[in-house]
């Protein structure tokens, strides 16, 4: 494995951990929360691929608390905690491994239809930076053939400390989004409140659902036609912009390539209304032009 290229620790003598790691990722979002026989089989088909880096797993209701990953866990994961999902106050899990980087994440979850109408549910997951991303793509490929989403992404991305370097975290993922165009900053509880209205940017792989298809019927053809491969998968449209994955460092002048024409053609089914990114860098107006940045590069 090669160095990671953005990479930074905090300054915690008892407990380092990032505060900022590049990584691989693909997230989808859904408008329907994932029921046991939808979780099921996504968690499935992670397990046969990557089910080895697994060393922990929690509930994602507020305040639970990790657990060892032993074969008596998945066990009463698999016979009992998943059955019963949405039944009671767990709507989703989280998987991980104890790497203190490069750590692969699964994690899917469900908003409640009636509390938090209008929020997006999501599958998501992580790797390591230099994943192979021809392994990334089929992967998304075999998990929206199993799912309906309203729409993802998959390539590079940053991921901020959640817990208590958040703060300082936000505000580092700020810097670097603007210097890296390819690595794309994301906050999840911010944008599940308004991804289902449309795409919240483009990435290396762009997923359009059926609801996003029937918005603009032209925007398929049009991202098709400058896509640099695209193909269906299950009710989606993939679109990847380019062969593999790049930073695009803005500092060094690299070019943003075949991005911009991609997020053009997609601009009619690009979700308008942002909510701010944490931290005390991102507001409104500069999360709205950072994820319009392809397709507005002069807003930047």
């Amino acid at each position: 494995m090669t160095t990671n290229p953005l990479l930074r620790w905090n300054n915690d003598a008892d407990d380092p951990a990032p505060l900022v790691e590049l990584k691989t990722r693909i997230v989808l979002y859904a408008a329907d929360p994932p029921g046991p026989d939808t979780a099921r089989t996504v968690y499935d088909i992670y397990m046969a691929r990557f089910g080895s880096s697994i060393t922990s797993y929690r509930s994602t209701a507020l305040g639970s608390e990790p657990e060892d990953w032993t074969p008596p866990a998945r066990l009463r994961f698999e016979t009992t905690e998943l059955p019963d999902l949405r039944q009671r106050e767990n709507w989703g899990y989280m998987f991980g491994s104890d790497q203190p980087s490069d750590a692969r994440l699964f994690l899917f979850h469900g908003s409640r239809p009636v509390s938090e109408a209008g929020r997006a549910s999501l599958f998501r997951f992580d790797f390591e930076w230099d994943f192979d991303p021809d392994s990334l793509k089929q992967f998304a490929l075999e998990v929206l053939g199993s799912v309906e989403c309203t729409c993802g992404t998959a390539g590079y991305v940053l991921v901020p400390d959640e817990g208590d370097y958040a703060a300082p975290a936000y505000d580092l993922m700020f810097a670097w989004a603007r210097r890296y165009w390819g690595a794309d900053a994301q906050d999840l509880d911010a944008i599940v409140e308004y991804a289902l209205s449309g795409i919240p940017s483009v990435g290396w792989l762009t997923v359009i659902g059926p609801y996003l298809l029937k918005k603009d019927s032209d925007a398929p053809a049009r991202a098709r036609a400058v896509a640099f491969a695209s193909c269906n998968a299950g009710s989606h449209l993939v679109i990847q912009a380019e062969g593999r994955p790049r930073l695009i460092d803005r500092n060094r002048r690299e070019p943003l390539g075949n991005y911009p024409a991609v997020a053009d053609a997609l601009a009619s089914i690009q979700a308008l209304a942002p909510i701010p990114f944490g931290g005390d860098m991102w507001d409104e107006d500069n999360t709205k032009r950072y994820l319009q940045r392809f397709s507005h590069p002069e807003r930047m």
